[in-house]
Formats: structure tokens, sequence, C-alpha cells
């Protein structure tokens, strides 16, 4: 059978596309910059021959918040906007404990290329007062100078290309509650991984900060229904929750602000994070670990927007030989999802933020297909925090979210003398 080829693409589309992998690359070298870097107080900036008049501009609110291009680490600015900073864990290199496979997954990988990574500072501090935009996750002083996360820094150069000439100037129509409040979530916060690694451990952060105070927690109004479920299951009795339309900017009184956890593509937490979100978990659904899971399952991406196999059929009918099942989570609820995961032994799926549950697993094995020729680094740190096995079959896609098509040979290969033998 003759196959019909591709249509060809405009000039316009060639273009596009060229402007979208431009601005990805430029966007992993931000990133693959900062990896290693520890952003730590600084000592007293410099004043330039200007600064008087620099001083007098900057005391306009106008003509501040326009630019939001000052920023500033928390302990920079103790006793003027910041107070109660609190380390919770101090600056350390943490190993991956990579084995052979680890290691050639870690020649090809984005950001992280050694067996150990450096951890920044995990701390909890309070902004007096705080403005906060609902969504994109900026937090500024109350002169209008974004704060800086030693573990997530390049988040604030991304929220800035976000951030619009109109939402800049809604800055000085920040709705006022006068209340002790709580934020934990990113630019990012409405995808799965995301939401579990890097919103939900900082819950646990002010916990183990500020155990008996009451807290409000300032929720996006366009949190998913399953995302508010697991917040309720994390949250103490003395914390409430206020939804607040995304994309809207609030002044606080006071806003505790709990640092990042994890680094940048990073699931690797300290183990009483995990703990604390798996027992929560665990005890809101009446569910217990399962000691000698044997579910073999394979996570369908079929009904998904982006990154689905092309050839999927034959990977299904393959994994059928093995005793794999396929599931679609999206039509399953979290206790659902989190139930199965606790019986699963082995899981082979496409990247996607579905794989975040294996939190919920025991020492498990993963196959995670990847479409891109360097994967990002995920899955691999959130499984070795986890102490499960990260097995990997690597295409030549540029976009992480490209539909791929398998290649059945490796992946026949890697099935059995990696995953089904070992």
């Amino acid at each position: 059978m003759k196959t019909q080829p591709e249509p060809q693409k405009s000039k316009s589309q060639r273009n596009l596309a060229l402007l979208t992998q431009e601005r990805q690359r430029r966007l992993k070298a931000m990133k693959t910059s900062l990896i290693d870097q520890t952003t730590t107080p600084s000592s007293q900036p410099k004043k330039s021959q200007n600064h008087f008049i620099l001083t007098l501009l900057d005391s306009i609110p106008i003509l501040r918040l326009l630019g939001l291009r000052q920023t500033v680490h928390p302990k920079d600015t103790l006793g003027d906007n910041v107070e109660n900073y609190q380390a919770l864990f101090p600056p350390e290199k943490i190993p991956f404990g990579v084995n052979e496979i680890d290691q050639d997954f870690l020649k090809i990988c984005l950001y992280y290329k050694t067996d150990y990574f450096q951890r920044s500072e995990i701390f909890v501090c309070d902004i007096v007062p705080a403005y906060v935009h609902i969504g994109l996750g900026t937090i500024c002083t109350k002169d209008f100078r974004a704060i800086v996360d030693s573990g997530m820094q390049y988040r604030v150069t991304i929220t800035r290309w976000r951030l619009g000439y109109f939402d800049r100037l809604k800055l000085l129509w920040a709705e006022y509650l006068p209340i002790k409040a709580v934020y934990i979530f990113s630019l990012s916060a409405e995808n799965f991984w995301h939401f579990l690694y890097d919103c939900i451990p900082r819950i646990y952060s002010t916990i183990l900060a500020r155990p008996n105070e009451n807290l409000t927690v300032l929720v996006p109004d366009s949190l998913p229904d399953s995302f508010r479920e697991l917040l309720a299951c994390v949250l103490p009795e003395n914390f409430e929750t206020i939804y607040i339309k995304k994309g809207s900017w609030v002044k606080v009184d006071r806003l505790v602000m709990p640092s990042f956890v994890s680094r940048c593509e990073n699931g690797f937490l300290p183990p009483e994070y995990y703990e604390y979100i798996r027992n929560c978990v665990f005890n809101k659904f009446d569910l217990t670990p399962v000691q000698n899971p044997t579910e073999r399952i394979y996570i369908s991406r079929a009904n998904g927007k982006h990154r689905r196999v092309i050839n999927e059929d034959q990977i299904i009918q393959y994994l059928a030989n093995y005793g794999f099942k396929t599931v679609f989570l999206e039509g399953m609820s979290l206790r659902e999802q989190v139930e199965l995961f606790t019986k699963a032994e082995i899981i082979v799926a496409p990247h996607g933020a579905g794989l975040a549950t294996t939190l919920f697993s025991g020492k498990i094995k993963i196959l995670v297909l990847y479409p891109e020729s360097a994967p990002t680094p995920f899955f691999f740190t959130q499984f070795k925090g986890l102490g499960q096995e990260h097995y990997f079959i690597a295409h030549d896609q540029f976009d992480e979210n490209a539909d791929f098509e398998v290649d059945l040979s490796k992946f026949k290969q890697v099935l059995h003398e990696q995953v089904i033998i070992r």
C-alpha cells in the first residue's frame, strides 16, 4: 500500500516551529545555568553613581511596578520586609545513588549530569506585608520587589515573561485581605506532578515551622477538584482555605512563605516529606500499603492532547504477554489512582504527570518512554528519592510534548533484559 506524503508546512508554520524551539532552547539554557547555583543572600548592594536618582524614581509606585525588575532574597531584607526567618534544612549535597542504567540516563538528560545534586536551604519566613499574584505565584514585598527562592530562582524570570502590562498595573489595586496567609502554588500548579512535588511539600514545611498557628491558604479558584481533594488531605485542622480568582493580585498583612523543597524539575525530597503526604492520603482514604504488589500496569495517554504513543496498539499487545493491563488515569478518581499505585509491581508509561502517583507505591520498577532525545529529569529524580527503579527509552524528538512512535525493537530489549528479568 502506497503511503501518502506528509503535507508540506508553509514558511510561516516552519518559522513558528523554529521560534518555539528557540524559546525552548533559551528556557532550557537558563535552567541549566541555574541548576548548580545556589542563590544566597548578597552583601550590601552596591550604590551606583545615579543612586539618588534611582531612589527617587523608585519612590513612585507606578514606575516601580512597571518593571518589577528588582528581586530580593528574604535574608537580604530581614527586619524590613521579612521576619521570622527559619531554616529547616541546610544546603546539602544529595547523592542520587545511581546504578549503571542511571549513569546512562545522566549522560543524556537535561540539567543533572552528576550522581548528586546541590539542594538549597529549605526555609520558612514571613513577608510583612506581601503582595501575591494568584496563579503565577509571584510574591512581592511592600515596595514591589519580587522575592527570590533559592531553589527555583528561574521561576521569577518566567513569571516576568507572563506578567503583561495590565497585569502589573493591577498590583496598584490589589485586593486587601487583613489575614495571616500562606501561598504554596507555582505557575505550573495545575500540572499534577508540579502540584504534588513543588506545591504540596511546602505545606509540610509550614507545619514544621508554624505548628500551632491558624493560617489561611490562598488557593487559585481554577485548581481542579482532584487537586483540591489532595490539598484537603494534607492540611491540618488549624489551616483553612480561601479561593481567589486566578490572575488577580492580593495584599495580605502577613504572608508565611515556605521555600520550594525541590529544585528545578527535581522530585527528590527529604524522606519525611514523602512520608507526611503518603500517611495523610492513606488515612483519608483508609488505605494501607500493599506488602507484595503484583499488578503490572501500562498507563495510556491515548486520550491526552500531546505526548501520545503512535504505535500504542503494538505496545499494549506485546505487554499483554507479560500480564500488563492498560489503564486511563483521567477516568479514575484520586482514591482509585492511589489504590491502583499501591498494588503496582511494574509500571510502563510514556512521560506524563500520572507517574507522580508512584509516591504511593513501594519499591517498584518503572519504565518511562520519553519522546525526546534529552529527557527532563522529573521522574528519574522522583524515583531515586523514593527508592524506586527507573528504566528508560529515549527517542529523537526535540519537544518533550511531541507525539512519538516507540522503537519496538529497543522496547522489547529493555523490557525483557532490564525490567522483567532483573
